[in-house]
């Protein structure tokens, strides 16, 4: 990062009882910190020692993977990067995307390591689009890709280019020639197909190649891969889960999985929610678990049945995503609920607690703030949960 920032993970280790035939028992949480101070040094020897104790810096952290035009093509915003800037011949842009993307997503990540030799590398890479044309929910319906939809209309215009469709296994329907011979069911299956080849032959490729460069001590995990759920699409939870099984591929290549759940609402009495929170909706304690249960039971769905070596973290934010603003305000710390929520669910590895403090818009200013916060509120859960590190 470029910018002046501390950017801080807690990873907690849950161990259960039997969660999907797996054991996992432990009196003490495994917990880790991973710090970016730049020019906030003090920050982390600022922490009551009691608190650093059980924080080991174990996790490396690699933020701001978008794409750029002007550097070498890596982490894409959306498919339609692996066809620029010449989309006059796609073959010709995806060859050169496809051999250039993998090895400059491996560098960047092994440069980030700056030396360390284990733990977690977790990348945070949020592109406008999901690698499976069904993703969709009642608040983004993301199959709607017109610029996708225009860019495979003009490749098939004249006639069906035989290239790409043999590429993505898609099969001319007879007596069509071109692309307004379809049907628009018909075209639909060619956007699906199409997207949905090209996005796991390059994520695929990408995090193969990152995968293939790590030491085997590291663990890799990608920033809300899987997706968490706050709103479900319109079938529930069935349809969710048909659309995670679709990207069955992706979950089986990650050391761990990490959903994000930032605070998406203020979990006490209406009466006790604070002025700076007036945008969030209030959840009793009951739906508050049932929130942070349901999306560890889908990550752990998942692990279950596409990789049972891998571990479930839950990312949590300090702040509240319901109220995205920057405030040195007390009361737009997490004091309520949510603060518990995700030790008592259960089945779940660990707790990744992310936070961002310097000069950058929505950082927090103001860093002797967190410091007496992470003391205060956080010092207490890490003694009661976390254990010093090693055998």
């Amino acid at each position: 990062m470029s910018r002046s920032s501390i950017c801080l993970i807690f990873v907690a280790g849950q161990m259960t009882a039997l969660v999907n035939g797996r054991e996992r028992f432990s009196s003490k949480l495994d917990c880790r910190w991973s710090v970016n101070l730049h020019n906030y040094s003090w920050v982390y020897s600022a922490l009551d020692a009691s608190l650093r104790e059980k924080l080991p810096q174990t996790v490396v952290s690699v933020y701001g993977l978008q794409y750029d035009a002007s550097k070498p093509l890596a982490f894409i915003s959306h498919p339609m990067d692996l066809f620029a800037p010449n989309t006059s011949d796609w073959e010709i842009a995806w060859g050169h995307a496809i051999t250039t993307a993998p090895k400059e997503m491996a560098r960047i990540a092994i440069q980030a390591l700056n030396g360390t030799t284990d733990g977690i590398l977790m990348l945070d890479y949020e592109p406008h689009y999901r690698p499976t044309w069904n993703f969709t929910t009642t608040e983004k319906p993301e199959n709607t890709q017109p610029e996708w939809s225009a860019f495979v209309a003009h490749v098939h215009n004249a006639s069906f280019d035989l290239r790409w469709t043999n590429l993505v296994g898609w099969i001319v329907p007879d007596g069509a020639q071109r692309w307004k011979d379809l049907s628009s069911v018909q075209r639909i299956s060619l956007l699906q197909t199409s997207w949905d080849w090209f996005c796991r032959k390059y994520l695929s490729s990408g995090i193969d190649a990152i995968r293939a460069a790590l030491p085997q001590t590291f663990e890799l995990a990608f920033w809300n891969f899987p997706f968490k759920f706050w709103t479900l699409p319109r079938g529930g939870r069935d349809e969710w889960n048909a659309m995670m099984d679709e990207m069955a591929w992706l979950w089986a290549r990650l050391d761990v999985l990490l959903p994000d759940l930032y605070p998406e609402f203020y979990a006490g009495p209406v009466n006790t929610r604070p002025a700076v929170l007036s945008t969030c909706t209030v959840q009793n304690a009951t739906t508050t678990h049932a929130y942070y249960q349901a999306n560890v039971d889908s990550a752990v769905r998942l692990r279950s049945l596409y990789n049972p070596a891998a571990k479930v973290y839950l990312s949590l934010w300090w702040h509240y995503m319901c109220a995205r603003v920057t405030s040195t305000a007390a009361a737009y710390f997490v004091h309520d609920g949510n603060l518990h929520g995700p030790f008592t669910a259960v089945g779940h590895d660990g707790i990744l607690l992310w936070g961002s403090v310097g000069s950058y818009p929505g950082e927090d200013a103001n860093a002797s703030v967190v410091v007496d916060y992470l003391n205060t509120v956080w010092a207490p859960l890490v003694q009661q949960y976390c254990r010093a590190p090693g055998p």
